[in-house]
């Protein structure tokens, strides 16, 4: 039997799984390989290293990398601030512009010569800039995968920033995503959100047509695994006056959320309870983030560690202190499934079916997520009980198996209804 071709267009390849994004789209086109045929166009990563990895990975489950000749221009040096200034008289805000170029236009119609795909899958919003390009290509369906609602996460940003000049800028942003998006929503043929809450702002802001939900998920095998980094699970044991914040450490939201807790919530912590430690665990740490961790007491940083279950397993909670965000989060999901409690403020733990104070502990003031961390250390029953029903939850819901049915059936529908529409 042939396998449908589908084209996914990316910014990355998705590994080594480093970040929310990669995770997700690895579990899901891992699970798909074997249903279709699956070319992967993205840009070159960041790291040679890493992207060695990423193709030798690929293959191996059955996906075809195709390189585009291009990096994305880095988010330092004076060129980049060049680039936002320029921005300013651009259309498109600046996080699609820096990923429009010339070489993936070609690599696209590339494909399309050769072999050309009966679906296009936009991997992240900004990549519906290719639409008309990969129409103009190969007429085919598409679809695009809303990680998050981008204009949502800049009208955060615009909430949260306190310089003026930054705020302006990050308002003109914010428009942009907003038309950006508005026009994406309304052409293509099918949207793929990431929680039910995205999936109605797309309906109803934007008149997106056609918007399903493919939540985010977590492998459950991996996390309950007996074995992990070479060692028997049973071996690592908690350590209660622990707190661990996980996540990709050159994404702002972690960071405007990170430098929030420690400047407010940390000093209150540690008065409470004067032994605490806080674990900071993610890729690519800003230097200022090392300085600060180097010289301030308590605060532990574990840069691109190669796996997160020993400190998952080890800390005494999670916490997930964000204001600025869209989407969901997967390591809240990965937190339960390995039994540990979670603090969150109401927009870290959006788009998810935990429930809480019943699954976790909300809280969005420094007050209370400062008292929110001692009771679950001095309530165990209670914390017991809240680790319980959302390991449950998470289980019922959240296998990468079973959401990768759903994009499946989704991939399949287009390409039927495609096919019918020209015959």
């Amino acid at each position: 039997m042939i396998k449908p071709h589908v084209a996914v267009l990316d910014e990355e390849l998705c590994f080594p799984l480093t970040s929310g994004k990669r995770i997700r789209t690895y579990h899901l086109l891992s699970h798909l390989s074997n249903d279709f045929r699956i070319t992967y166009i993205a840009h070159q990563n960041p790291k040679q290293e890493e992207q060695l990895s990423a193709v030798q990975q690929l293959k191996s489950i059955g996906i075809e990398p195709m390189l585009v000749h291009r990096r994305i221009p880095p988010k330092s040096g004076l060129r980049f601030y060049f680039r936002l200034a320029r921005n300013l008289f651009e259309k498109n805000p600046y996080s699609v512009v820096s990923h429009t170029s010339s070489e993936f236009e070609h690599s696209i119609r590339e494909l399309a010569r050769n072999d050309p795909p009966q679906l296009w899958h936009f991997e992240w919003t900004p990549y519906g800039v290719y639409l008309q390009a990969c129409r103009n290509a190969a007429d085919r369906c598409s679809l695009v995968v809303a990680h998050n609602v981008e204009s949502l996460i800049w009208k955060r940003y615009h909430l949260q920033e306190k310089n003026l000049l930054k705020k302006w800028y990050i308002q003109q942003q914010y428009k942009k995503f907003h038309r950006f998006e508005e026009s994406l929503y309304q052409q293509i043929e099918q949207t793929v959100a990431v929680s039910e809450a995205d999936a109605m702002i797309i309906r109803s802001q934007f008149h997106g047509q056609n918007v399903s939900v493919v939540e985010n998920g977590v492998a459950i095998e991996y996390f309950t695994s007996e074995y992990f980094t070479n060692y028997p699970k049973a071996d690592f044991q908690r350590q209660e006056n622990t707190l661990l914040f996980l996540g990709s450490l050159d994404w702002r939201p972690n960071l405007d959320g990170l430098n929030w807790f420690i400047d407010n919530i940390w000093p209150i912590v540690q008065k409470l309870m004067p032994s605490i430690k806080l674990w900071i665990v993610g890729r690519s740490p800003p230097n200022w983030l090392i300085d600060r961790c180097q010289n301030q007491p308590g605060l532990e940083l574990h840069a691109d560690v190669v796996d997160v279950r020993p400190y998952l397993y080890q800390t005494g909670q999670l916490i997930v202190p964000l204001r600025i965000g869209g989407g969901s989060r997967l390591k809240i999901l990965e937190a339960a499934i390995c039994g540990t409690p979670i603090v969150s403020t109401t927009i870290g733990a959006e788009g998810l079916r935990l429930k809480k104070d019943h699954d976790y502990l909300q809280a969005d003031t420094e007050e209370e997520f400062a008292r929110a961390i001692v009771h679950t250390l001095s309530n165990k029953p209670e914390t017991a009980t809240r680790i319980e029903n959302a390991k449950s939850i998470t289980m019922q819901f959240y296998d990468w198996k079973m959401l990768a049915q759903q994009l499946k059936s989704t991939w399949h529908q287009l390409i039927l209804s495609k096919n019918i529409s020209t015959q």
